[in-house]
């Protein structure tokens, strides 16, 4: 075996619930008829079929990677460093590589289908694993009450992890974001004129908030597809978001929006001082903000 090795999850987390409506042409994913409902957290699948190697990410506190600024850790709680811990002091490695397709923000949960991952040992030096470590490790992780993964670890190739960092900007994703308007507004026109925005180009210059490191350019981005709705005052409950308040539930509004991958949703959102153009806010000439962000689905096969 080689000085290095890949270990992952094999599961499809909740994709049960959404796959019969879903192709995997990126094009043809139609978020209208997905089940896109917002689930409680302590909400868990019925079944865990096999075929995919995903996390879902509960709360909204929580980085992929151990978060650093200006060489001081600002936290260590993180998806990688819950997932790898174990394995490095199991397999006595000298460090571990987290590999996504894509990221989310610390504050934007990783719901219902989840995002697929692999977690790469370098320099293992024990590389003979048992089926029975392997569940060990598996049984360990799903005590994680802020991360969801389900399955059995098992061993990839070079070749997937190439088809994992290659659906991180070549597929479509779909989020779902809780918004709300600035102004007062007639909620079933907005909504209407809302739902029939599709296939919009738009120009993101690197966000704001991203400039420490990011660099500097404007990237063309596509959105496919928009549903928006009212949430209902339940379904609102469900929501955790990092605000102490919520506005008035007239000018709150959910929106499903089908994108190409590396799309800031929050700057489609608000418009960001107009660095990305049209926003959402551009669009519907309403200074619209986001409260609370959700990825909903990845459409990568995956592994």
């Amino acid at each position: 075996m080689s000085s290095s090795t890949s270990l992952l999850f094999s599961s499809s987390l909740v994709s049960l619930m959404i796959e019969p409506t879903l192709s995997h042409e990126d094009e043809s994913i139609d978020i209208v008829d997905c089940d896109l409902r917002v689930y409680p957290e302590s909400w868990e699948p019925q079944s865990h079929p096999s075929g995919r190697c995903r996390y879902v990410k509960r709360t909204r506190l929580l980085c992929q990677t151990p978060w650093f600024i200006n060489g001081k850790t600002i936290s260590n709680d993180s998806i990688q460093e819950s997932i790898s811990t174990d394995m490095k002091k199991y397999t006595l490695s000298d460090a571990s590589k987290f590999i996504c397709s894509g990221r989310e923000d610390v504050d934007v949960r990783m719901i219902l289908n989840g995002r697929p991952f692999a977690l790469e040992l370098i320099n293992p030096k024990v590389t003979k694993l048992q089926i029975d470590d392997l569940q060990t490790f598996s049984n360990n992780l799903l005590k994680n009450q802020k991360l969801t993964i389900f399955g059995n670890l098992k061993i990839v190739n070079k070749k997937s992890l190439n088809k994992l960092k290659l659906g991180e900007q070549s597929k479509v994703k779909t989020y779902r974001a809780l918004c709300f308007s600035k102004q007062n507004f007639d909620k079933t026109t907005f909504l209407e004129k809302l739902t029939q925005l599709e296939k919009i180009t738009i120009n993101q210059v690197t966000p704001v908030r991203v400039l420490h490191r990011r660099s500097l350019s404007t990237r063309p981005r596509m959105i496919y597809e928009i549903r928006a709705r009212s949430p209902s005052s339940q379904e609102l409950n469900k929501y955790h978001t990092n605000y102490n308040f919520l506005p008035p539930e007239s000018r709150v509004f959910i929106v499903d929006i089908k994108t190409q991958a590396g799309t800031y949703i929050k700057e489609f959102i608000n418009g960001d001082f107009g660095r990305t153009f049209p926003s959402l806010s551009d669009l519907l000439n309403c200074k619209l903000e986001i409260l609370a962000l959700d990825v909903t689905n990845i459409n990568l096969k995956w592994p």
